[in-house]
């Protein structure tokens, strides 16, 4: 879950990671702590390169970075919904 600018597309504190049922509960936290972490890079780095990026192709390119991280690193490819609230 992302709270962000409308206008500005600047995010407000960081994101939130919801996790059912995929991580074990000692790798939760450090994982938690790296998603988000690619999470926020991600929607930094889409929104710099297209102020005007429409919300669908944003949680595509954000949901693409995650999932591709956690393949990477667990093996796994679990259900990633990105949520973008505009304020």
């Amino acid at each position: 879950l992302f709270r962000a600018y409308e206008k500005t597309k600047n995010i407000i504190g960081e994101p939130d990671i919801v996790s059912r049922g995929f991580l074990y509960l000692k790798e939760s936290q450090e994982m938690s702590q790296e998603t988000k972490k690619i999470a926020q890079k991600a929607f930094e780095q889409v929104t710099t390169q297209n102020q005007n990026i429409g919300l669908k192709d944003l949680k595509l390119e954000v949901e693409r970075r995650i999932a591709h991280f956690i393949r990477k690193r667990l093996g796994r490819e679990p259900m990633i919904i990105p949520i973008i609230h505009y304020v």
